[in-house]
C-alpha cells in the first residue's frame, strides 16, 4: 500500500472523528475537559500496550526525548481543537486543520531540507485556501468564526509534531513512534486529569453509556489514524502526507450534510442561503490541491 493510500485512510478517519466529537460536544459534554480525559486515558493505555507488544524497545535519548515531547504536542493540540469544536460548526472548525500544511512545508523545508516541485507547492496552497474559505462566517465581510484561534493553536502544535515525527522515523519504525508518542501524551494530559475526571463523570450521570461509548469510539479511532499517519510519512514526503490528510472536509461535508438531511436528530449543520455552494466550492480547492501533490 502506498504513502497515497494511506494517507487517505487517515483522511476519511478524520472525518469520522469528527462527526463523532461535535455529536459528544453538542449534545452530552458540557466541558471539553471530559473528552480531553478519554482521549488521554486511551492514548497512555495504547501507547502502554504497544510497547508491551513490542517489548519495550530503547531509543537514543535524543530520539526518545522528541517523541515524548511529539505526543505531549499532539495531545495538547486534541485539548485545543475540543474546545473549538465546543463553540463551532465542526464543518468550519475541522478544516482549519487543513493550514496545518502551510506550517508543515515551511518546518519541513527548513529542518528537513524538503524540496517539492512548484506544483506541489501550489497543491498546498490550494488545500489551504479552501480551508480558509470553509473558516469564514461571512466572505464579504471576513469575518473569521470563534474557533478559529483555538484551530489556528492547535494547528502550530501538530505541524511541530508532524515533522518531529518524519525526523524520528529515520531512527525507528513506525510502531515504535507511535508508541512513545502515545505515552507522551501524559505530559499535557496529568494536569487536567483531576478536571477532566470529573467533566467526565457529571456526563455521564446525566446522559449515561453513550457518552463513553462515543467519546471511547472517537479516541480509539485517532490512535488508529495515527499509525495510518506514520506509516504514510514512512515513505512520503511529509509535506505532501501532511497535505493530502488535509483533504478530510471533502469527507467530512458529505458526511455532514447526510446527517443533517436524513438524520437531523443527530446533528444539523448551516445549509441553507447557498452555503452548500460555497464549502463545495473550497472542497473543490482542497481536491484540486490534492490531484497536485499526488
Amino acid at each position: 500500500m502506498t504513502w497515497v493510500a494511506y494517507a487517505l485512510i487517515a483522511a476519511v478517519a478524520t472525518a469520522v472523528c469528527s462527526v463523532i466529537d461535535k455529536l459528544v460536544m453538542s449534545k452530552w459534554m458540557a466541558d471539553p475537559a471530559g473528552s480531553y480525559f478519554v482521549f488521554g486515558v486511551i492514548e497512555a493505555l495504547s501507547g502502554l500496550i504497544a510497547l508491551a507488544v513490542l517489548g519495550f524497545p530503547r531509543l537514543p535519548a535524543l530520539p526518545l526525548a522528541v517523541a515524548l515531547l511529539t505526543g505531549a504536542a499532539f495531545g495538547a493540540s486534541s485539548l485545543c481543537y475540543f474546545r473549538a469544536v465546543k463553540v463551532e460548526e465542526i464543518t468550519r472548525v475541522a478544516p482549519i486543520y487543513s493550514l496545518v500544511p502551510l506550517f508543515v512545508a515551511l518546518f519541513a523545508a527548513v529542518f528537513l531540507r524538503e524540496r517539492l516541485s512548484a506544483w506541489q507547492y501550489l497543491g498546498v496552497l490550494l488545500i489551504a485556501g479552501g480551508a480558509v474559505m470553509l473558516s469564514l462566517k461571512n466572505i464579504r465581510g471576513w469575518r473569521f468564526s470563534r474557533g478559529l484561534w483555538w484551530m489556528l493553536l492547535a494547528g502550530g502544535l501538530i505541524s511541530s509534531g508532524v515533522v518531529s515525527s518524519k525526523y524520528l522515523l529515520a531512527s525507528a519504525d513506525p510502531w515504535t513512534i507511535f508508541a512513545y508518542n502515545k505515552l507522551g501524551t501524559i505530559i499535557s494530559f496529568l494536569p487536567l486529569a483531576a478536571s477532566g475526571r470529573r467533566a467526565l463523570t457529571a456526563a455521564v450521570r446525566r446522559y449515561g453509556r453513550p457518552v463513553l461509548i462515543f467519546t471511547g469510539l472517537s479516541e480509539g479511532l485517532t490512535s488508529i489514524t495515527t499509525i495510518f499517519f506514520l506509516y504514510a510519512a514512512r515513505t512520503g514526503y511529509i509535506t505532501l502526507v501532511n497535505a493530502l490528510i488535509g483533504v478530510h472536509p471533502f469527507f467530512l461535508l458529505i458526511f455532514t450534510v447526510l446527517l443533517s438531511v436524513y438524520r437531523p436528530k443527530i446533528l444539523r449543520e448551516e445549509l441553507g442561503g447557498g452555503l452548500v455552494w460555497r464549502k463545495a466550492a473550497a472542497i473543490a480547492c482542497l481536491v484540486a490541491g490534492a490531484w497536485l501533490i499526488t
